[in-house]
Formats: structure tokens, sequence, C-alpha cells
């Protein structure tokens, strides 16, 4: 019984350490790597494979061994289909949750294995060298991502449903592992391509020729969503689209000699291949219905459902009047799959910018040939100006306006000749100016402002934009350039994104709190089982200790069950109007208590405070939370503050939190004057787990718990914070 209880925590340590590794690492070869190793060591398996999925090659390959040199040699590298596995994963093998697969009944046909050179035993659940056991790894949607393989059990019995259940649940936290760091990679990637986006957006303007434009683009699109090959296509005098910018290509290179006409693109570009924009079609079908117009074959394929199979991938240039003005062929993407929406969208806003840029580009070479003596005139200015959707500016030396477009009429309401001679800062937020001024650099390309500007009827407009100087013929800054759009409506969509994402997270992790309580369950039966084997040895102490230990773990058992509820939003509430200023009453002495001799704790209660609809018992819960948040924050002592007043927002104010409306508020503020907190750490506080705590001082639970109360009972919180200054909590709770 002794034996038993140490080999089940020893498990449940090795699966701890499994949850330790998939939290902290994020190199996926190492990640696997590690955990197969701990699997071995935690479950007593000589050989443990773990088989990854491919997407583009529609496979599974042998990402890693821990076992024997043989084993190794055998098996690592190696790759076999889907149709090879799913014979195993038949219920006839299934036990809890995996596959045991005895010798002589699996089909392995396709599959590189090894027979470890065992000793056959005689036991009636002895384990045969030609035995397998599996355990498919499913992502987030049900989908196949990779078996565990596992194999010589050091008992050299085949294992119980106990163990099963143990590397079912090894092999979950190794599923989410992996998807977490592919999707690591995936959001990497992403910035970087819109980071490359801005900077081919900000040096379009600086070109003023159509090939340097198309030079641009098409290097652009290639390096910032990985296409090996590249073609932006316009019209040329024969009314034919050639390639006339390329990127990936040899000069001369035979694939490039080809011409696609309007009528061609009238059969290409059709809503059955669009997608964001883009326009996918099958290599077959694309012959079919225009024949092939070059004879480039492209070199990236694959055996997955969405690898590349020579797909044509268009994206149309159009003009203001829908007119085609070219179009952008991309090909060979280097990871050899069909891009994802996100790489679409990057794609369609690159041709959105070349199509600008472009205009503008032949618009100025035309005018080059017209007027050579004049190559920067007015005219040529206001043109490019009044024919964008951006807020464009020319600012002179003391930063006044001395050309604007027609674009601050559509997005602020000011007619451009309003402008001419004012101060553009004077449009601008107060409490956004400081950081704006501070971006613009005097003689470089500033760095992308986000800044509210105010519209003639008084509301605000959140804008996006960037200066860039114009230098005269002595290289001294003449004017500055100030290009900005209105990105209200996509601050608000991507907020909404990341509000879902939130939710997303919280959910996944109240799973994972689920498998904490059934964790700490096993404790509860460890110890179970070693009080009883101790108490037939008369060992009262011993007995007395194991109680204890179930005690504590059954108290750790129901505080994750209350954080789950906390976090699902599902516990229940009893609500009731309050005063919260009779709550923070009540509280007071016991926090000054809790605070200590080195925390003063002020109270400022408004005495004409609404009324709000909440739990009192979940209330005194966050004010607890908060306050023990800033003792930690303060191990020197310090300042607490505890602040009542009702709040009215109105439309067209600044709101501080994205969920609250336009209404009547009841505001509770909790401040400290502790070590506060850099930016990047504020914007992550309230998520589960996340402690800047040392190791063993925190969960990281309590914020989590008090961002669910205050969310499930319809208010909304936000925290602000300036490192060795201090921090503050607002609670708005919708008022009765």
């Amino acid at each position: 019984m002794h034996s038993a209880s140490l080999s089940t925590l020893g498990r449940l340590r090795g699966l701890l350490e499994v949850s330790r590794r998939a939290r902290d690492e994020r190199d996926l070869t190492r990640l696997v790597d590690q955990i197969a190793e701990t699997i071995s060591d935690s479950l007593g398996f000589r050989t443990v494979a773990i088989n990854l999925y491919r997407p583009a090659e529609g496979d599974f390959v042998v990402t890693t061994v821990h076992g024997s040199d043989e084993a190794r040699a055998a098996l690592l590298g190696t790759a076999s289909g889907l149709e090879t596995w799913q014979p195993h994963f038949s219920d006839r093998f299934l036990r809890s949750g995996a596959y045991l697969i005895p010798q002589g009944e699996g089909d392995w046909d396709g599959v590189v294995s090894h027979v470890p050179d065992l000793p056959l035993g005689i036991e009636p659940d002895g384990w045969h060298p030609e035995d397998a056991l599996l355990v498919p790894m499913r992502g987030a949607d049900g989908e196949l991502i990779g078996v565990v393989a596992v194999d010589e059990p050091e008992t050299g019995l085949r294992p119980g449903d106990d163990e099963l259940e143990i590397l079912v649940a090894f092999s979950e936290h190794v599923a989410a592992a992996i998807e977490a760091a592919r999707d690591s990679v995936a959001a990497a990637r992403d910035r970087a391509a819109l980071a490359r986006l801005l900077d081919v957006s900000a040096s379009l303007v600086e070109l003023d020729s159509v090939d340097a434009v198309l030079a641009a683009v098409a290097h652009g699109i290639g390096e910032a969503l990985e296409f090996e090959k590249v073609a932006v296509c316009t019209l040329d005098a024969d009314g034919r689209f050639v390639p006339k910018g390329t990127a990936g290509w040899n000069p001369g290179d035979p694939g490039l000699d080809f011409w696609i006409t309007q009528a061609d693109l009238d059969v290409l570009l059709v809503p059955e291949f669009e997608l964001e924009g883009c326009y996918l079609i099958e290599n077959d079908v694309a012959n079919s219905r225009v024949g092939n117009r070059s004879n480039y074959a492209s070199q990236r394929g694959g055996g997955g459902p969405r690898a590349w199979q020579r797909h044509w991938l268009l994206v149309p240039l159009v003009e203001r009047d829908g007119s085609r003005r070219g179009f952008v062929w991309v090909d060979d993407p280097v990871d050899s799959m069909l891009p994802s929406r996100e790489r679409l969208q990057a794609l369609r806003t690159f041709a959105n910018q070349a199509t600008m840029a472009l205009r503008a580009a032949q618009d100025y070479e035309t005018t080059l040939e017209l007027y050579a003596a004049v190559r920067r005139s007015e005219e040529l200015h206001r043109h490019v100006v009044d024919g964008s959707t951006d807020l464009i500016a020319l600012l002179d030396a003391e930063n006044r306006v001395v050309l604007a477009s027609r674009a601050y009429a559509d997005v602020l309401g000011y007619e451009p000749g309003e402008l001419l001679g004012s101060l553009l800062s004077d449009l601008i937020h107060p409490d956004d100016l400081a950081e704006a001024r501070r971006r613009v650099v005097a003689d470089v390309i500033a760095e992308p402002v986000t800044a509210r500007m105010r519209r003639r009827d008084g509301r605000w407009v959140l804008v996006e934009g960037v200066t860039t100087p114009i230098r005269d013929e002595s290289d001294a800054i003449a004017l500055r350039l100030v290009i900005a759009r209105d990105i209200t409506e996509r601050e608000r969509l991507q907020e909404q994104l990341r509000q879902a994402q939130k939710m997303e997270a919280v959910g996944r992790l109240a799973g994972g709190i689920a498998h904490d309580f059934n964790n700490l369950l096993t404790a509860i039966g460890g110890y179970a089982e070693l009080g009883l084997s101790d108490l037939e040895s008369g060992d009262a102490n011993a007995v007395r200790e194991s109680i204890v230990q179930i005690g504590r773990a059954s108290s750790r058992a129901a505080d994750l069950t209350a954080q789950l509820l906390a976090f699902s939003r599902k516990q229940v509430l009893h609500l009731r109007e309050l005063d919260l200023n009779e709550i923070v009453s009540d509280m007071t002495s016991m926090l000054a208590r809790m605070l200590g001799e080195d925390v003063v704790l002020a109270a400022d209660l408004d005495p004409r405070l609404g009324r709000v609809l909440a739990d009192p018992g979940q209330i005194e819960q966050v004010v607890l939370n908060l306050a023990i948040n800033a003792r930690d924050a303060m191990p020197d002592g310090g300042d607490l503050s505890i602040r009542t007043t009702n709040l009215e927002l109105a439309s067209g104010d600044a709101i501080p939190a994205p969920e609250l409306l336009p209404g009547g508020y009841v505001l509770l503020r909790v401040a400290d004057t502790g070590i506060g907190m850099e930016p990047g750490l504020a914007e992550r506080i309230f998520e589960p787990f996340f402690t800047t705590k040392e190791v063993g001082a925190g969960t990281g639970l309590g914020l989590a718990t008090v961002h669910g109360i205050v969310s499930q009972s319809g208010g909304a919180i936000w925290v602000e914070s300036t490192p060795g200054e201090g921090t503050s909590f607002s609670i708005c709770f919708p008022r009765v």
C-alpha cells in the first residue's frame, strides 16, 4: 500500500512537471523532448515516441524519441500517413482514453516500428514486445495533431486503467503545449508582417516612379508574407496585363513571359474563388478557364488538405471607380500551406497601398513629362492629396497647416481652407498631446502615433498617423507631411476581439483548474491509502499527518472550485440593493488589522452615493483581494485609500472600459502608494495565474477572481499604475 501510494504521488509530480513545462517552454522541439523524458521517468516506460502532424505534408513525423539508441535510430524522423494510424484508433482497442493494441492484432503496414528485445513473461497481463500503446493528441477543435506512443513498461505488465488515465492526462497537456507553441509562432509572424507593411507603406510615399513603387511592393510582399515568387502586373499599351515589378525571379526568367487580358481576369476573379479580397484558384481549374499562360511550375506542394498545390493566388489592384489597374500574383509560400485569412488580409492591404502609391507615382510621372520645371508643383500635390481617403496635411516650420486634404471634411467636418494657418495640435485630445509630441522626431520619419482628434461636432475620433520631413535643396527641413487615418471602428473591433480572446482563455484555464481538482482528489486518495496502512501498523502520528494532509488538499479543492465558478461566471449570486459605503465602513477595522501598522488606511466615502445591485459577500471579497494586493505592493509601508463616488458617462465622453455604455454608475476606487507596475504588466494583471510575486508568494488568482466577480455583477474594472508611485484599481457598477 505504501509503495503504491508513493507511485501515485510520483505520477502526480510528473503531471505537474508536464504542466510547468507546457506553460514555460515555447520552443516546440525542446518542449516535446522534455515532456517525453518526463513521461518516461514518471510513468515507467523506457521508450516514449511523440509523433506530430505536419499540415503541409499531411502526415505524422516522429519528432522525439526517449529511449534506447536502437529505438531512436529506428524511429526518429520517420513519417507515416493518417490512414496508417486510423485502424488502430478502434473501439476494440480503447481503454480509458488510450488504445492498447495487443501483439498480432495491429496492422502496421506503412508505419516504421521498433520491437524491443524483451523477455517473454508468463503473467496473464504481461507486456509482449510486439504490444503497442497509443494516445491520440487532439487540438481544441478536435482535430488530430499528434500521437504519443509508449513501450517497454518497467513493470513488465500492461498498464491498468489508472495508469492509462494519467498517460492520457499527460498527452492532453502535450497537445495544449503544442498548440500554444504553434500559436506563438503564428502570432509572431503576423506581427512581423504588419511591421513590414508599415515600413513599406511609409516608403511608398517617397517613391516617385512607377518602377520603384512596383519593385517595393513586390519585395515587401515576398519578405513580409513569405512568398518566394511575387509579380505585380499592370496594363501595357496593348491593353494586356504583363509583369512589371517582381521579387524572387531572375532577370529574363521565361516564366515571366506571359500576358493576361481583361477577359481572362473576368473569368478568374469571380465570387466562388474570392477570400478576403483575394482570389485563390486551384491550378487545374485556372488552366481550364484561361489556359497555362506561363511555363513556370510552382515548386511548392504538400499532401495535407490545407497544403499548397500549385494554386493561383491573385489580388486585383482596383481603382475607386471599380476599374482594374492591375493585379498581384504570388506563388510558392515558404511554409507550403494555403494562406490563412490573416495572411490574405495583409496581402489585400499591401495591394490597396500599391494601388494608391501607383496612382500617385503615375500621376507624378505624367506631370513630370508635362511640367519638367515644376515637378513638385502644388497642383500635383493637391491631386494626390485630395484623391486619398487619408487625412493628409503639410505643416510649415512653425507646425502650422499650409495644405490639407479633402478627407478632413469627411472625417472631422472641417473644410480644408478652414485649417490653413492653424495648429493641428489644437485638435488633439489634451491627454494624448504629450505622447504625440514625444513620438514626432524632428529630422526623421517618426513612429506611428495614435491620438484622439476633435470633430467639429465635439465628438472624438481615434486616428493613427505618421509624420515625414520634407527637405529642400540644401537638405534642410522645409515642411512636414502628416498622414493619418480614422481607426475608430478598427480599434472597437479589435477590442471586442481581445475581450473574446480573454474569455476563451479564461474558459480554458477553468478547465485547467478542473484538472488540478482531479489531481487533488488523487492526492486525497493517496494520503487515505497511506493513513489506512499506518492505521494497520498502529502508527498514530503518521495517521494524524495523513489526515492533516487530506484536510489541506480538501481546502485547496474548495478554493479551486470557488475560483473556477468565479472565472466561468457561474457562481450563484445573491443580488440585492447595496450601499457600497456600508460595505467599506463595516470592513474598515478588519482591513486595518490585516494591513498592519506600516500601512495607513483612509476612506473617502461620498455621502450622496447611489445604490447598486450586487452580492454583498462577493463585494467584500473584491475589496479584500484588492487590499491584500495593495499591502503586498507596499513592503515598506505606505498609504491605502478607498474612495466612492457617483459617475456619469455621456455619449462622446472618453470611456475608461469598452464594456461601459453611457449612463449612471457608482465608482469604487482602491489606490496604493506602492511599487507600481510597468505598462506591459498592467495589461496582463487580470489574467488568471499571472503574478508578479515571487514563486510561492502568490497564485495569481486573486485579481482574476476580482475581474470575474465584477464582470458577473454587470460592472467593469480597470487599472492605472506608475512605477515607483503606486497603483489604482477603479470599479464601476451600474447605479440602481
